[in-house]
C-alpha cells in the first residue's frame, strides 16, 4: 500500500467512526482535527492521535476497522503505535 492510499484508507475510516457518533459525542472535534492533519500529509501523526482518540473519549470500533487500521499502520511502518496504546479493548469483536 502507497502512501496516499493509506492516507485514504485512515481518513476515511477515521470519518466513517465520527459518523457513527452522536453530532454532540466529545471526540467529534479531536476526530474532525486527525482528518485535517492527514490533509497536510501527516498521516502518521493522524494515526497516532486515532489511537489515543479512541483510548481516551472511549470510542469503539468494528474489528473491519481494526483490521483496517492495522494494515495502514503497516503500511507507514507504524504497528507499534497500535501496540503501545493498547486499543484492543475497544473493539467490537
Amino acid at each position: 500500500m502507497q502512501q496516499q492510499e493509506a492516507e485514504a484508507i485512515l481518513s476515511g475510516l477515521i470519518a466513517e467512526v465520527q459518523g457513527r457518533l452522536e453530532a454532540s459525542h466529545p471526540a467529534q472535534n479531536a476526530l474532525s482535527s486527525s482528518i485535517r492533519v492527514i490533509k497536510h500529509d501527516e498521516a502518521e501523526m493522524a494515526l497516532d492521535d486515532f489511537s489515543h482518540i479512541i483510548k481516551f473519549y472511549r470510542v469503539f470500533i468494528t474489528a473491519a476497522d481494526y483490521d483496517r487500521l492495522c494494515a495502514v499502520a503497516r503500511s507507514l511502518d507504524m504497528i507499534e503505535i497500535l501496540e503501545e496504546t493498547n486499543i484492543l479493548p475497544f473493539v467490537i469483536r
